[in-house]
């Protein structure tokens, strides 16, 4: 008799099996809703849809041939059965291709193109760009742009702008290249190609000054920053050779004229490290809105504003935030840090627990070796504050920037942070009236 125990049971792997394809699948959605969808956001043009609500408004007359209204209704109704069965039969046949940066700016229009090549026998009349499902705050711009004819064969290059009102990663849908001959009142069309991802980073104003004070400390491994930037270590002079010292600071030539072992002997690596330190941590009532917050993207258009400006100094620069992510940006002074940490910028959100817990170990291996410290910070109380004073008591020049135009938990005045400090308005940041830090 066999062992129940090693007896295979085919239900189980059936069972996960389904269970795989439950999770897996798309939710259903009813196909009325997928068709009215189609339908009025994608087939009808703004001015089709006014005709179909003529229709339906003058629907009522259907009921009475004594009813003047009934002529307008079979009126249009004539001109909306035409122009469909024309525009059907107008379909062309295209070859999309979308040529758009992988980057913009929030607030700006980000400018591509498309190219459309017509692959048909026939020609191709009115065609226009048209997307759909676009995200929330995303906006086509050049939508009304519109080719009258394109011949079998031809090709034209038509402008593309796309306009967003928030910094993010967006994952964009299809663009299409529908024709609405005739009278623009339907799109017709499968042409289309992807216009993929992009990333919009926040816009910011370059800063005039920093007042922040750079000291310079010891660095270890400071010879390998130093060979980033094109920097050496300093020459001063040789001496004895000490047992355990590596064998490539050996001078062979010194040791072959006084006849016993000689090492050159450099300068230690002392840099300007400075960290910069964003405050993530909002209320957790302000993140049920969902909406945007302008404290919040106020902080982080002022954070790569202080990057930028710290470009233009021999600084080497950390990034700390911590939010649902620790983002860490080691000591980098190469001129792609500014745009890797733009990439960050881009992506980080509020977080409403305390992010302080988790960010002050990792300060704790760092802040030795931090010459200064620049916060933005959302608000003013006990946990920043004491954050301030880790670093102060660890030897960094710290200058907080408290980014709120309300009244603060605790006064600033009364409680003063250690190093110097500013209080700067989110509307003052957004509008680009922060020029001096």
């Amino acid at each position: 008799m066999p062992d129940p125990a090693k007896t295979k049971r085919p239900w189980p792997g059936w069972r996960r099996f389904l269970v795989r394809r439950r999770v897996g699948r798309r939710r259903y959605v009813p196909w009325t809703i997928r068709f009215l969808k189609y339908y009025w956001g994608f087939k009808l043009t703004p001015a089709g849809r006014y005709l179909f609500l003529g229709i339906c408004f003058t629907a009522v007359g259907s009921v009475s041939v004594l009813i003047p209204v009934y002529h307008v209704f079979c009126s249009l109704l004539a001109l909306y059965c035409v122009a469909w069965c024309v525009n059907m039969a107008s379909r062309p046949r295209l070859d999309v291709e979308v040529h758009l940066p992988p980057r913009g700016v929030a607030g700006r229009e980000l400018r591509g193109s498309v190219q459309l090549v017509n692959r048909g026998r026939r020609c191709a009349r009115d065609v226009m760009l048209h997307a759909t499902d676009l995200p929330s705050g995303v906006r086509l711009v050049d939508g009304d742009t519109a080719v009258a004819r394109l011949r079998p064969g031809e090709s034209v290059r038509l402008p593309l702008g796309l306009f967003f009102e928030r910094r993010g990663a967006y994952t964009l849908p299809k663009l299409w290249a529908p024709t609405t001959f005739p009278f623009n009142l339907f799109r017709a069309g499968s042409s289309g190609a992807p216009l993929g991802q992009v990333l919009i980073v926040p816009a910011f104003e370059p800063l005039g000054t920093l007042a922040v004070p750079f000291g310079t400390r010891y660095q270890p491994g400071g010879n390998v920053q130093s060979l980033r930037v094109g920097e050496s270590c300093e020459y001063i002079g040789n001496r004895e050779y000490v047992p355990g010292e590596p064998a490539r600071r050996l001078d062979f030539r010194s040791w072959a004229r006084l006849a016993k072992p000689v090492v050159r002997e450099y300068q230690e690596e002392y840099y300007s490290r400075v960290a910069v330190i964003l405050d993530t941590h909002v209320p957790e009532s302000a993140l049920k809105s969902r909406k945007p917050l302008p404290q919040f993207e106020a902080a982080v258009s002022l954070t790569a504003a202080v990057a930028d400006k710290l470009r233009d100094t021999d600084a080497l620069v950390d990034f700390f935030a911590a939010g649902p992510d620790l983002y860490v940006f080691h000591a980098q002074r190469r001129a792609d840090f500014f745009d890797r940490m733009l990439e960050v910028l881009a992506v980080v959100g509020p977080h409403g627990g305390r992010p302080f817990q988790t960010l002050l170990p990792v300060l704790a291996d760092h802040w030795e070796r931090l010459s200064a410290a620049i916060c933005i910070l959302l608000d003013w109380d006990e946990d920043r504050r004491r954050l301030l004073e880790r670093l102060a008591t660890a030897g960094c020049d710290v200058k907080a920037v408290i980014v709120r135009s309300q009244k603060c938990h605790l006064s600033p005045s009364t409680h003063s942070p250690p190093g110097t400090w500013c209080v700067v308005s989110e509307r003052d940041v957004l509008r680009c009236n922060v020029r001096h830090l």
